[in-house]
């Protein structure tokens, strides 16, 4: 049963903006968060997103219902035909899949490497797969540029020249701050996790993974015009308990984790809720687990949204 608030004063106080963290698989958990509000009668006004959490972030922000992300995303859990998709926006086909090794770039690396020359390799995904199926997804709803999305939406990424976070966004808030850009790039950008995808030039920016510098953009909701902010970030380990077993992506999802956790120690975080998603032992391309990600954000939610009504 939906909640919903009787008068125009309830609702402007419904107003608030909602930052999605970074997480690869873990980011079907917001899907489950949206979700849940929806179903009180609760959607953001302002959203914003790093990594995963921005890829969520703009399909929503794009106006796909969190019923049709969870749809989207469910396809590369399960690349099979599934008859009857609400969504209507690929799941009713086989997925193509995200993952696009670099066969190229890895053999030129090991080749150097016996060679004892010096020879770059970037990324184990060159990431085009990812940033095509942003486009088409995008353009399903008429998006093309970041200026094209309706809800106000900014996503972070990691510029490597000058060390500098770099917002994406569909409102000019600040100086700096990059509105003319493709869509779908801005998210592709934000999701270049260090060691698995490229990094992504853009202009003079050679852009990485917004969550190296900030992994739960909340600081930019209140720039976007957002009076009450609430976060969706996870708690939880994925622990080295058998070393032996760990491969070269969960080693830098484990490295980059640890960073992040030091680094918010001394970050200050102006938001008035948060939920934190339980989840445990996720690997950062563990597709299998989008489903158990997506139910423990939707329970999140569901046992947290009253505690969030009473701050509003």
């Amino acid at each position: 049963m939906g909640f919903q608030l009787d008068t125009g004063h309830a609702k402007s106080r419904q107003r608030f903006g909602l930052a999605l963290a970074g997480g690869g698989v873990k980011g079907a958990a917001h899907i489950g968060v949206l979700q849940a509000l929806e179903e009180r009668g609760m959607k953001p006004s302002w959203i914003s997103g790093c990594s995963s959490g921005s890829i969520v972030a703009a399909l929503y922000a794009a106006g796909y219902t969190p019923a049709e992300i969870k749809c989207i995303f469910s396809q590369y859990a399960k690349p099979t035909k599934k008859p009857g998709c609400e969504c209507g926006q690929g799941c009713s086909r086989k997925a193509a899949g995200l993952i696009d090794i670099d066969y190229f770039g890895l053999a030129k690396f090991l080749g150097g490497a016996l060679l004892l020359k010096n020879v770059n390799l970037q990324g184990l995904l060159k990431g085009n797969r990812l940033l095509n199926q942003l486009e088409t997804l995008l353009a399903a709803k008429g998006i093309h540029s970041m200026r094209d999305i309706p809800l106000p939406l900014a996503v972070n990424a990691l510029d490597l020249n000058s060390g500098q976070e770099i917002y994406f966004s569909n409102r000019s808030f600040a100086s700096g701050v990059v509105t003319d850009i493709p869509a779908a790039l801005a998210v592709r950008a934000s999701c270049a996790f260090p060691v698995i995808f490229k990094p992504l030039r853009f202009g003079p920016y050679v852009l990485s993974d917004g969550g190296i510098l900030d992994n739960l953009p909340v600081s930019v909701l209140p720039k976007l015009g957002a009076g009450f902010v609430a976060g969706v970030r996870f708690s939880g380990e994925n622990r080295f308990d058998s070393f032996a077993h760990q491969n070269l992506i969960n080693i830098a999802d484990r490295s980059i984790s640890l960073l992040r956790r030091n680094l918010e120690r001394y970050t200050d975080r102006p938001m008035q809720h948060c939920f934190e998603v339980p989840l445990h032992n996720v690997s950062l391309l563990e597709m299998k687990k989008l489903g158990q990600c997506y139910d423990a954000g939707y329970q999140s939610a569901v046992s947290g949204v009253d505690a969030m009504l009473a701050k509003m």
